[in-house]
């Protein structure tokens, strides 16, 4: 689970404004393949200890959102196709 980031080449006569443009971005791109492994909220979930009945609790309420957000995923789709099929039957 680990994240590597490369510095980019650049030549050793590059100024100091390069060398700076050159580490930021590779900041920008640190946090961001941070942020996409979850390494921030896996840390926040360890930081404190969870007892079996506080898990329990979290996975079910993360299982009702997960339904809701695949169930509105689901009407969104079925409103695309209707769309599609009704834009199709018109023409």
């Amino acid at each position: 689970m680990g994240v590597k980031v490369k510095l980019r080449d650049l030549h050793r006569n590059a100024s100091p404004e390069a060398y700076d443009r050159a580490f930021k971005g590779m900041m920008a791109a640190f946090k961001r393949e941070v942020n996409e492994a979850g390494i921030l909220q896996d840390l926040s979930k360890k930081k404190f200890h969870e007892t079996r009945g506080e898990k329990k609790r979290r996975k079910k309420k993360e299982s009702i959102s997960n339904r809701m957000k695949e169930g509105r995923r689901a009407n969104l789709e079925a409103k695309e196709r209707n769309t599609t099929e009704w834009a199709n039957q018109n023409q």
